[in-house]
This record gives C-alpha cells, sequence and structure tokens, in this order.
C-alpha cells in the first residue's frame, strides 16, 4: 500500500511541475491479466494459475525522439492444484520490480512509431521470488491518438535480454526473434501514456 502511494505521490508532482515546464513530461501504464486452467477430471491432478499485474510510469521525451523513464511492475500470482476435483494446494504470491528505461524512436509512419527500448530490471529478494538484475532491449510500436494520449505495446517476443540471478548465482541470455506462438499472453503488452 505504500508503494502505491508513493506512486500517486510521485504521479502528482509529476503532474505538477510538468504544468511549470515544456510539454514533454508523461505518464501511463499498463495492466496484465493471465488465467489457465485445465479441465478437472476425476483420477486426474490438475492445475489452474492466474497473474495479475499493474506497471505505473513516468517519463520525459527529450527532442520527440528519445523517451527516459521508469516504472513500478507489481505483479499478484496464485496457483492451485487438483487431485480429480478437490484442491490439493494452493499458493498465493506478489512481487514487484523497479524498471529504469530509455526509448530511442527508430521510424514514423504518421502517428505510427517503432522505438527500441533498452530497459534495466531490478527485482529485489522477495518470498518465493530470486533477487536479480536484468538488462533486455525490445521493439515498442506506439499510436498518437491525439496531442496527449499515446497507445504502446511492447512486442516481447522479439527482444534481447541478459539477466544475473543473485540467490542462484545463475547468469542468463536470452535472444527471441520468433513467429510461432507470437500472440500468447505475455509476450505482447498494450499500455498507454498521458503526454501534457
Amino acid at each position: 500500500m505504500k508503494l502505491l502511494y508513493k506512486a500517486l505521490v510521485l504521479a502528482v508532482s509529476i503532474f505538477a511541475f510538468s504544468q511549470t515546464a515544456s510539454a514533454q513530461v508523461y505518464i501511463g501504464g499498463s495492466l496484465s491479466i493471465a488465467s489457465v486452467a485445465q479441465d478437472k477430471m476425476e483420477n486426474t491432478e490438475t492445475t489452474k494459475s492466474s497473474l495479475f499485474s499493474f506497471a505505473p510510469e513516468v517519463g520525459y521525451f527529450y527532442k520527440d525522439n528519445w523517451a527516459f523513464g521508469g516504472r513500478v511492475s507489481i505483479a499478484y500470482a496464485s496457483a492451485e492444484s487438483f487431485s480429480g476435483y478437490a484442491v490439493e494446494s494452493s499458493e498465493k504470491t506478489s512481487a514487484f520490480a523497479l524498471v529504469p528505461y530509455t526509448a530511442y524512436r527508430a521510424l514514423s509512419f504518421g502517428d505510427f512509431s517503432v522505438w527500441a527500448e533498452g530497459a534495466l530490471s531490478i527485482i529485489p529478494a522477495q518470498k518465493y521470488v530470486d533477487g536479480c538484475i536484468g538488462l533486455s532491449v525490445t521493439p515498442v510500436l506506439s499510436y498518437a491518438l491525439d496531442d496527449h494520449f499515446i497507445l504502446r505495446t511492447g512486442l516481447n517476443f522479439a527482444s534481447l535480454s541478459l539477466s544475473r540471478n543473485f540467490d542462484k548465482e545463475i547468469t542468463t541470455f536470452g535472444l527471441v526473434a520468433g513467429g510461432e506462438d507470437i500472440l500468447k499472453l505475455g509476450d505482447i503488452t498494450i499500455g498507454a501514456v498521458y503526454r501534457f
């Protein structure tokens, strides 16, 4: 709750600052909801899991080709295991990450733009979540509805990433550039920003 309060205070402060500064400050965010369930059958073990995440963000456009900002990603997950029709186990967890980023607009076609976003993900060690830090580069598409509202989508199925898990001392490098399962939930995030 304190984190939500701090994000709200930061958003109000940014709004107040933007009224006196140039019209380059923006606030926004994205929501994600996912649910996967198997049909329950007698004498069969099945699972059901769901995820809800919210990522408010603030940022600043610099010369219309660069954006600098940060987001706080907050996620809630639940998982249930069934043996036949009876619940065998149930688990709920939450986690958060801090993600400062910079983005460069590579192409523009009228109101459409293609950005390359470089992000640093900082995930502190939490219950059920190992602490790690990661770098990623992801293509982002945006569409300006008007002078203030901008829709954005991150194409996570075409990204480059490097991360380090400090609890397990594991370094992971990832290059994802495939069209298989292109519409899999979680590979595409959709959000919006309001430019002051």
